[in-house]
């Protein structure tokens, strides 16, 4: 009797011990699945801060993105005007880089239409001319860890109805519904962005 009662209070022990097992499993995935939801949500931001509007410079290079990032930022702001104060784009740049001190070159940089120059203590604007060509971009991916996230952005560009990638490669005849897919052969970017207390602050661009 006592040996059956010893046996059914193992097994009962296995049956907890599973049990609990099985909720651990349960949890961590849970918790797994949320943190991908946020970091696809914080990609999804990073990532409209990067697409380029009509009339824009293309960013392909670590000066071109940085601007294009930090006009974005002060266009967020209100802040786009003839004559911008250099202390609001630094506080920009900080609010994009974390570095008030990164370098950076504006001259004759085309946003939205408007082409700035640094002059002195204040930037100035002036009309540009457009491209006539019209760009366009997607969010291929990314991947992360504790401290550095990496978007993946496919770039082209639309001229008389084809789409080439930024080596001048036709990659496809421009279709709107399509457009997704015929940017998997565009060109590769990649955004590096350090993660601090839950701010992403733009690095580098690393060609792929």
């Amino acid at each position: 009797m006592r040996k059956l009662k010893s046996k059914r209070l193992i097994i009962l022990g296995v049956i907890i011990i599973v049990i609990i097992l099985l909720i651990l499993v349960i949890f961590l995935n849970i918790k797994s699945d949320k943190k991908v939801v946020i970091k696809k949500d914080e990609a999804t931001k990073l990532y409209d801060n990067i697409k380029t509007g009509s009339c824009t410079d293309i960013p392909n290079d670590n000066n071109g993105v940085l601007l294009n990032l930090v006009f974005a930022d002060l266009k967020n702001k209100d802040s786009l005007s003839d004559d911008i104060n250099l202390d609001d784009f630094l506080n920009s740049l900080e609010s994009v880089s974390g570095n008030k001190k990164m370098d950076y070159t504006i001259n004759d940089f085309i946003y939205e239409g408007y082409s700035y120059t640094l002059d002195g203590n204040k930037i100035s604007r002036k009309k540009a001319s457009c491209p006539k060509v019209s760009y366009t971009s997607k969010l291929y991916g990314y991947t992360y860890n504790n401290d550095n996230l990496e978007l993946y952005i496919k770039m082209g560009y639309i001229d008389n109805g084809k789409v080439y990638d930024l080596s001048n490669k036709e990659i496809g005849e421009y279709d709107k519904k399509t457009i997704n897919k015929i940017l998997d052969d565009g060109t590769l970017q990649i955004y590096s962005y350090q993660i601090d207390n839950n701010k992403y602050y733009f690095k580098k661009i690393i060609e792929g």
